[in-house]
């Protein structure tokens, strides 16, 4: 299974500003990742259930899942907290 995707270097200041590039639209640039977690049942979960700790530019995370919703939108919600 791959396990890494995308580049493998940071694109050069040059190549992200070139317009034949197309990075660019009005002066705007957006970035994305995507991360994929399988909550096994989690119709069953109760209060919150946590990943296990990943690393992402250095820094340590967790994702922190609260099926029920968190604070003033309990029940009405789903929160996820890095």
């Amino acid at each position: 299974m791959k396990t890494e995707w995308g580049f493998s270097k940071f694109i050069s200041k040059n190549d992200l500003t070139h317009p034949s590039n197309g990075y660019l639209i009005d002066d705007k640039c957006v970035f994305g990742a995507e991360q994929e977690f399988k909550i096994a049942n989690f119709s069953t979960l109760k209060d919150k259930w946590t990943s296990d700790e990943f690393t992402v530019g250095g820094h340590k995370w967790e994702i922190w899942v609260y099926p029920n919703g968190n604070g003033e939108a309990s029940g009405r919600s789903l929160s996820i907290t890095p």
